[in-house]
């Protein structure tokens, strides 16, 4: 069977269908993908956390989220090449807002910082120890993505909280890219200082 590669026309006209999509080459051909939904990158982030379902995250996620080729033809490429889902996690978890290398710039006093996302710049300030501890709750509950969108949304301060709920609604790996700049300011140093 020959590899079957998307013309930009191809592309262009899923993009048109599914909105934004990232696109890889496989051994078998072009694999095209959506944006997942907010409830689909929250599983595949449970999954990654679960030691024994950790390994199927990456196949979760591009499954769920393949717009090309059909799904049942996607699963037999990846039961021919497996890898091809591990090659895909990077791009769908781009797409999905998540940017592990965000630019952030705190506020003099260190009470906020501005991350620049993918839609767009937003300022959070450091929560209050309610919100933490309420946090810390959460992100011990299993749901890593209900834990760190809840911390956003309850530090967001531009912009307003409703606009920043549509941005996670959209692309919900922003909130993984803002949360570690929260935890900066909140005092969370991953560095130790003073060593005996």
């Amino acid at each position: 069977m020959p590899k079957e590669i998307l013309s930009p026309e191809a592309l262009d006209a899923l993009r048109k269908t599914h909105g934004a999509i990232c696109a890889i080459e496989t051994p078998l051909g072009t694999a095209a993908f959506r944006c997942p939904t907010p409830e689909v990158y929250s599983r595949a982030l449970a999954m990654q956390a679960n030691e024994t379902q950790a390994v199927h995250a990456a196949r979760f996620l591009a499954v769920e989220c393949v717009v090309h080729p059909a799904r049942a033809v996607f699963e037999t490429w990846v039961a021919r090449r497996p890898g091809i889902t591990k090659a895909a996690d990077g791009p769908i978890t781009r797409l999905a807002g998540m940017d592990q290398e965000a630019s952030a710039a705190d506020a003099d006093d260190g009470d906020t910082t501005t991350v620049t996302t993918s839609l767009g710049v937003a300022t959070f300030k450091v929560p209050d120890e309610t919100q933490w501890n309420k946090y810390r709750r959460m992100a011990s509950a299993k749901d890593p993505q209900a834990a760190v969108s809840w911390l956003a949304l309850a530090c967001v301060v531009v912009p307003e909280r409703t606009v920043f709920a549509e941005w996670i609604a959209q692309r919900p790996g922003i909130a993984a890219t803002v949360v570690p700049h929260i935890q900066r300011i909140a005092g969370v140093e991953e560095e130790e200082r003073l060593k005996d």
